[in-house]
């Protein structure tokens, strides 16, 4: 069954005998956000799994391999003129924001099953493509983030604030 909300399509259906609502956000924060707050209202999911791929920033990473994130930080988000570390999400007053550790093991253990290269750590999410040195090295070095992308911590806070458990999974493009 397909459900439209907010522009957004909503798949849903039965895959390996669970009830499951899947939707491709689109790019960025705010679409990432919009996404999840209708997926929350309209179905009230368990856990909320984003994936999709990352842009690697730990030097041992190579295309293809897994980034399991255990926390998300919004590394674009700053209001350090007031005195706030950088990436702290106003509000929540944190920078990082943890990813359910049930739903990290599940997707460690897929991931081992499958016999993929996997790290574990700090995702870092921001609304822009990042392709210069020394921005990447500055948010590996500010977050000790394994990987750059531009949903999962859209999605994280989102999820946080609504109490719904969630988990990112990304394989790294670049």
């Amino acid at each position: 069954k397909i459900t439209t909300v907010s522009g957004i399509d909503f798949w849903q259906g039965t895959l390996f005998g669970k009830q499951v609502v899947v939707a491709q956000c689109g790019i960025g924060k705010v679409f990432a956000a919009l996404c999840a707050q209708s997926m929350i209202l309209t179905f009230r999911p368990d856990v909320i799994i984003n994936t999709g791929v990352a842009g690697a920033l730990h030097p041992s990473l190579k295309v293809g391999d897994v980034i399991i994130a255990k926390q998300v930080v919004q590394h674009d988000m700053d209001t350090t003129p007031f005195g706030d570390p950088l990436g702290l999400i106003s509000g929540l007053n944190m920078v990082e924001i943890p990813t359910c550790p049930k739903t990290a093991d599940t997707l460690s253990r897929a991931a081992d099953a499958l016999h993929l290269t996997k790290m574990e750590g700090t995702m870092a999410s921001g609304d822009q493509f990042l392709s210069d040195p020394a921005k990447k090295a500055a948010i590996f070095n500010t977050f000790s983030a394994l990987g750059v992308e531009m949903e999962g911590a859209a999605i994280g806070q989102v999820s946080y604030v609504n109490q719904v458990p969630f988990g990112v999974l990304r394989v790294v493009s670049d």
